[in-house]
């Protein structure tokens, strides 16, 4: 992609995401803008191909992007999982997370033969930053069905971890990760508890 759209300051992506196992490069679109303008809308990468791209703009100068799957898991079940934070949750979701598809275990849902949990307090299907937010988000475990997050959020979260896109890659200490116009981070989570939680 040229840099032709970008001025100095910051870069906005928005990247329509897609979980799908098969075809993901002809389903994903990114879109950069300007205050005002739509700059561009270009589709053909695959999940691997949006991760390098976001990875290289952000070694040319600042860019914020929007990806549209779910950064984690509630809190609970990471917990549950063994995972001390959200590096632990995206490692174990590289892990295991093609298998939670393949098999929708409890407490994912979605697939035929599946249904939803039971509302349980101590075990919400939504993490609290969803179950507050007044646009009532669906649940990251709905693997399956119309509206599901939960499949391209399985098959993002990895490649926060390995991109750098999640937080500071290997090397990179001297880089600002806070939020504001200054982050390279395509990441809403600062802090893998705010991330979980």
């Amino acid at each position: 992609m040229s840099s032709a759209g970008h001025r100095a300051g910051v870069r906005v992506l928005a990247v329509d995401w897609s979980g799908d196992a098969r075809s993901a490069s002809r389903r994903i679109r990114l879109a950069e803008a300007a205050p005002g303008r739509l700059l561009a809308v270009w589709g053909g990468l695959d999940r691997e191909g949006v991760a390098d791209l976001v990875t290289a703009l952000a070694d040319e100068g600042p860019v914020v992007v929007g990806i549209d799957f779910s950064f984690a898991l509630p809190a609970w079940f990471a917990r549950e999982h063994g995972c001390r934070d959200v590096d632990d949750l995206w490692a174990l979701v590289a892990r295991d997370g093609e298998d939670w598809l393949r098999r929708c275990p409890p407490p994912f849902w979605g697939r035929p033969g599946t249904h939803r949990p039971p509302d349980d307090p101590a075990r919400p299907l939504r993490r609290r930053t969803e179950i507050a937010s007044p646009h009532r988000p669906l649940s990251t475990f709905q693997i399956g069905g119309a509206g599901a997050v939960g499949t391209g959020s399985l098959r993002g979260m990895p490649l926060l971890m390995t991109s750098g896109m999640g937080g500071p890659p290997p090397g990179t200490a001297g880089i600002s990760w806070s939020p504001g116009p200054r982050t390279r981070s395509s990441s809403a989570c600062w802090t893998g508890a705010s991330c979980m939680a």
